[in-house]
C-alpha cells in the first residue's frame, strides 16, 4: 500500500479539502504505472491511503471515503479491488479529549500535536496510557515537535510585525514626502517662481502644481 499523511491547521477557506484529497489519491493511483505495474497488469495496483489530520476542529471526528458499489439493475459482481482508494479525515479539537475508548486515536494525536500541553505531560500520556516506551530518541523527537511549533508561531509573529512595520513606515514616509513637496512648491511660488519652473524642479505636471497651490489658497 501507499500512504500519504498530511496535517492541516484547519479547513482551507479557498477550496474543499475533499476535492484536494480526491486529486491526491488519483495521482497516487496513476503514478504507479511504470513503477509498480507495467503495460496492462492493473491487478498489481497498490492500495492508496490519503490521511488528513485537521487541527482546531469543532469536534473530534473520524471519516473515511472510499469506492462504493450501487447495483442499479441486476446483481452482477465485477471483479477487482474496491478498496484501492481510501481517504481518511481525522478531526482534532484544541483540547485533549477525555479518556474513552472511542477517543483513543484522537487523545494520542492530540497529546503529540497540541501546543497547549507541556512536553512532560505529553510523555506521561504516551507512556502511561498507550504504553509506548519513550526512549531517548522519542523524547528528543517530542521536544523537537514542541520547539518546532513554538518556532513557527514566533516566526509568524515576527514576519507579521515586520510586514506591518514596513507598511506603516512606507505610508508615513509617503505622507511626509508629499507634505515636504507641497511646502517646497508653495515656497517657490511665494518667491515669484513661475509655475512652469516649479513643475520642472519638483518633477510634477503643471496641473499637479496648480492643484497644490489651489489647495493652499483654500486652506488659508
Amino acid at each position: 500500500m501507499i500512504i500519504n499523511i498530511e496535517i492541516q491547521k484547519d479547513q482551507p477557506a479557498d477550496y474543499h479539502l475533499l476535492n484536494r484529497s480526491i486529486y491526491y489519491v488519483s495521482r497516487m493511483i496513476s503514478s504507479q504505472k511504470g513503477r509498480d505495474f507495467v503495460k496492462s497488469k492493473y491487478n498489481d495496483l497498490k492500495r492508496v491511503f490519503n490521511i488528513w489530520i485537521c487541527l482546531d476542529m469543532n469536534e473530534n471526528s473520524l471519516s473515511r471515503y472510499y469506492l462504493a458499489n450501487e447495483n442499479i439493475l441486476g446483481e452482477c459482481h465485477w471483479k477487482g479491488k474496491q478498496d484501492l482508494i481510501n481517504i481518511i479525515f481525522i478531526g482534532l479539537t484544541k483540547d485533549l479529549p477525555e479518556r474513552d475508548k472511542k477517543y483513543e486515536l484522537h487523545r494520542l494525536l492530540n497529546a503529540l500535536l497540541s501546543d497547549k500541553i507541556k512536553v512532560q505531560e505529553k510523555i506521561e500520556v504516551i507512556e502511561n496510557e498507550y504504553h509506548i516506551l519513550m526512549n531517548d530518541d522519542l523524547r528528543r523527537d517530542v521536544n523537537i515537535m514542541c520547539n518546532l511549533g513554538e518556532g513557527i508561531e514566533e516566526r509568524a509573529i515576527k514576519e507579521t510585525t515586520e510586514r506591518v512595520t514596513k507598511k506603516v513606515t512606507e505610508e508615513v514616509t509617503r505622507e511626509v514626502t508629499e507634505e515636504m513637496t507641497e511646502q517646497f512648491i508653495r515656497s517657490m511660488y511665494d518667491k515669484g517662481c513661475s509655475i512652469e519652473l516649479i513643475a520642472d524642479v519638483a518633477r510634477k505636471s503643471i496641473a499637479e502644481v496648480k492643484a497644490i497651490l489651489d489647495k493652499a489658497i483654500l486652506s488659508v
